[in-house]
């Protein structure tokens, strides 16, 4: 028995916050971008063989909604599973400190 790997599919909103991520970035340090864009990339890696590992959002309406989430340093990364179609969904990447309920 082996291991199913998920395909991973991108939102809008995920490619527009992580493009104002790393612009923001930037402003300090091409490289910290270029790094962070890295590891970004291989945190959504992870995903695509263990999604579940990640915990579920605190806030029981996103829950419900099958809202997990990774913290990727000062940002934290959302999505969704969706077991039976074997899709992970990466939904948003935001400052660790917004209200989340209120963005997704």
């Amino acid at each position: 028995m082996g291991f199913k790997e998920y395909e991973i599919v991108y939102s809008k909103k995920f490619h527009t916050d992580l493009f104002e991520i790393l612009d923001y970035l930037n402003g300090f340090s091409k490289t910290t971008a270029e790094r962070y864009y890295e590891l970004v990339n291989r945190k959504i890696d992870t995903l695509r063989m263990a999604p579940f590992g990640a915990t579920y959002v605190r806030d029981e309406r996103l829950r419900a909604l099958g809202y997990r989430w990774i913290y990727i340093r000062n940002y934290c990364l959302f999505f969704i599973v969706h077991e039976e179609e074997q899709i992970v969904q990466i939904e948003r990447i935001q400052y660790s400190r917004r209200e989340m309920d209120l963005i997704l």
